[in-house]
């Protein structure tokens, strides 16, 4: 969601080894929608998917998503990748397709670690495809994996994507491949980190106790409380806007970028985008309660009862 400064490229990068891609977009308000059906225009194998939504679900998105693919395009292995996430081969020294097809009929799945890409003040600001621009990275990968999972029936992918089950109950063969990493950039600027924080935050809590209570989003809560509590602290900091790299844990580092230049990315002023995304969301989530209190009559009586005033 609200991806159009990475999704081009990411879509890119992905499609030299992969046959079809699948994007699920549940609610961007930027520019994101309007790139992929510009990449599916010039005949990329690309699905659009539109499902806006205003609260958090990731419950069974994933799931609906691997049968998709299993069922639609006789999928044989179903690769899982957020907007800001690129695999990265060289590691293994062969392309992702060739590994695949050696990988033994006793797999299931192929569990790879994250490693964090993050923004540096010596990025060069006019480079458009993130990748190239943003060039430092933890020297360890992340303690975090996801799945490329082999299209098996039966088969539930867990939220997030780190791993899978049987539905049968039958433990499926996950083996970690320590040598691909899937190169992440969750932070391209620390207006791109606030705005995120903030509509993250806010579309879990919209979701109610089933997600909270599941600890769903839980890395947005410090920081949003933090925003709204302390606004000083990060708004006034120069470090967090204009990072340098910690040279202890961080290396230079740069991914081999494979999906060329760009048609329909434009350069992102990350502070307007941060002011217009949480505005954009922020009347989208209050629509949505209008539109509650205008067809729901318990949600009518909750607001009534709000405005009573008992002596």
């Amino acid at each position: 969601m609200n991806e159009d400064d990475i999704i081009e490229s990411v879509l890119r990068h992905h499609l030299v080894e992969m046959d079809q891609i699948i994007v699920l977009d549940d609610g961007s308000n930027d520019r994101t929608v309007e790139i992929v059906k510009g990449l599916i225009d010039e005949r990329m194998p690309i699905e659009l998917i539109e499902r806006r939504c205003v609260i958090f679900d990731e419950s069974n998105r994933n799931t609906f998503l691997f049968d998709y693919a299993r069922s639609k395009y006789d999928a044989a292995w179903v690769i899982f990748f957020d907007a800001d996430e690129f695999i990265d081969m060289r590691g293994v020294g062969v392309p992702l397709r060739s590994y695949l097809q050696a990988v033994g009929p006793d797999v299931d799945g192929i569990q790879v670690r994250l490693v964090n890409y993050i923004d540096a003040a010596s990025d060069d600001a006019d480079e458009i495809v993130v990748p190239r621009r943003m060039v430092w990275r933890h020297k360890t990968p992340h303690d975090v994996h996801k799945i490329m999972m082999r299209a098996l029936p039966g088969v539930t992918i867990h939220a997030g994507n780190h791993n899978a089950h049987r539905e049968s109950g039958k433990a499926l063969n996950v083996v970690q491949e320590p040598d691909i990493v899937l190169a992440h950039y969750p932070r391209r600027s620390g207006w791109h980190d606030i705005y995120k924080w903030v509509i993250g935050r806010l579309k879990i809590t919209a979701a109610g106790a089933r997600e909270t209570s599941a600890g769903r989003g839980s890395h947005y809560i410090a920081p949003f409380e933090l925003l709204m509590n302390r606004p000083a602290e990060l708004l006034g900091s120069g470090y967090f806007f204009n990072p340098e790299p910690d040279l202890a844990i961080m290396e230079r580092n740069p991914i081999a970028y494979a999906g060329g230049d760009l048609s329909f990315t434009h350069k992102t002023d990350y502070k307007m985008k941060c002011i217009s995304m949480v505005l954009k969301y922020s009347m989208e989530l209050a629509t949505e309660f209008g539109h509650l209190v205008d067809t729901n009559e318990a949600v009518r009586a909750r607001v009534a009862q709000s405005l009573r005033i008992d002596k």
